[in-house]
């Protein structure tokens, strides 16, 4: 990503494949970072600063949920010395941390601008459904909640897909709801008189 960067490609988006190759007590996949800038135009070298923010996750019978309580300060932080968010990526791993506990691993990947940025912070519940070996989920349940935002001038940042799940009944196994999400960001027109817009 550093040879990227200097050369002035801002990165875009991190696509992990599924093609993880086992070895000894360890595990490697492939990791396609995705970067542009314009065609025939000049472009400074871009500065990135990788974050850890772990996902908690609380199983109980029949759900589980998930939350990430350094979110908040970790944005804070970063966007307060110059940072906004370039994209994000979530590791295939997952540690035991006690009795039906887990964690896994999002970093957030930061880039450096010329001006300070604010964020708002959306958890968008949806409904999936599936059967043996399938998955269906209706995506307008969240989209439409990214256009609203979008219309409003804010900039999709990143979008987590959160490793909870309820189910919607006792009789229906195939059918749960679960959480994504979304973060926007927006630069701020006059940094001496606003403020990051957590919520």
């Amino acid at each position: 990503m550093q040879v990227a960067a200097a050369q002035g490609f801002a990165l875009s988006a991190v696509v992990d494949e599924p093609n993880a190759r086992m070895g000894f007590m360890s595990e490697t996949s492939t990791v396609h970072l995705i970067c542009q800038r314009s065609q025939g135009t000049p472009a400074s070298a871009k500065t990135y600063v990788i974050q850890n923010c772990p996902i908690q996750v609380v199983a109980t019978f029949g759900s589980a949920s998930a939350s990430m309580p350094m979110l908040t300060q970790l944005l804070s932080n970063q966007l307060s010395q110059g940072y906004k968010i370039a994209s994000i990526y979530n590791p295939p791993t997952v540690s035991q941390n006690g009795f039906m506990k887990a964690q896994t691993c999002c970093h957030i990947i930061f880039e450096k601008t010329s001006c300070n940025y604010m964020v708002a912070l959306i958890d968008a519940k949806f409904a999936c459904s599936g059967g043996f070996g399938t998955g269906v989920v209706n995506h307008d349940q969240y989209t439409s909640m990214i256009q609203q935002y979008v219309t409003r001038g804010w900039e999709l940042a990143a979008l987590i897909d959160m490793p909870d799940g309820e189910m919607t009944s006792l009789t229906s196994l195939t059918s749960f709801n679960s959480t994504i999400k979304l973060i926007f960001q927006a630069a701020i027109p006059n940094p001496s008189s606003a403020s990051e817009e957590l919520n």
